[in-house]
């Protein structure tokens, strides 16, 4: 007899966060402005980077 525990299945597993697909990028930062990015991202730098860069896009 087959088990129906486990294994893949549609729609099982994590939802991305963004619609669209992010990339990986490295970047070099002095301290004090990678500790202003985390703050605007609520501690993740990531999310900081992204916010700084849509607010001067926003400013265009």
């Amino acid at each position: 007899m087959e088990t129906k525990k486990g294994g893949p299945r549609e729609g099982a597993g994590a939802k991305p966060l963004y619609a669209e697909a992010m990339k990986r990028y490295q970047v070099m930062l002095d301290a004090a402005t990678a500790e202003k990015l985390r703050a605007l991202g609520s501690w993740n730098l990531s999310a900081g980077i992204r916010l700084a860069a849509k607010k001067a896009r926003m400013k265009k």
